[in-house]
């Protein structure tokens, strides 16, 4: 009788042996399958103490100077500038430089050299902007919102590739008495 009582521990042991094991083997399989599933891509970004600054600005008829400041850890690349006229909307209007040697493409300044840690830069806009269509001077008489949003080029195998707009650095600014077009 004592020799089947064993028997029956032994086999009960057994069985809770292996049901821990298939639980293990399940949680493990599933572990695996979201993992795969999931397939969790980082977005990039610029980097958390990325920063601009607007530390003055300048409106005369015809032309639109932003001083800017890079008060943040890195390097920036350049900056997007949306205007608008309408302090009761995001301002949608891309000015373009004054120069028409900068390079830009819908309203994106690229710093040339990039902007270090510290240090400022006048960016001078006419009062021009593409249409689609061509260049033509904007429709409204006074800018009274900015938004400037800094972005930085993404390096892959070490080449400067993917423009990364910065999330958290955009800025958006009322303006007074910032006449760039008589009338």
């Amino acid at each position: 009788m004592e020799k089947r009582k064993n028997k029956k521990a032994v086999s009960l042991m057994l069985s809770y042996v292996i049901l821990i094991s298939i639980a293990i083997a399940m949680a493990a399989t599933i572990f695996v399958w979201l993992k795969v599933a999931v397939n969790p891509e980082t977005i990039p970004d610029c980097g958390e103490g990325t920063s601009i600054l607007i530390n003055d600005y300048d409106c005369k008829i015809g032309s639109f100077t932003l001083t800017l400041k890079n008060n943040g850890r890195f390097i920036i690349d350049g900056f997007s500038l949306q205007v608008g006229d309408n302090p009761m909307r995001q301002p949608i209007i891309h000015l373009l430089p004054d120069d028409p040697n900068e390079i830009t493409t819908d309203g994106h300044f690229l710093f040339t050299p990039p902007l270090e840690p510290g240090q400022e830069f006048d960016a001078v806009f006419s009062n021009v902007m593409d249409s689609g269509s061509g260049r033509k001077i904007v429709d409204f008489n006074q800018i009274v919102n900015i938004k400037v949003q800094p972005f930085v080029f993404h390096e892959k195998d070490g080449v400067k590739k993917d423009k990364i707009f910065c999330t958290v650095g955009v800025i958006s600014q009322t303006l007074e008495d910032c006449y760039i077009k008589s009338g």
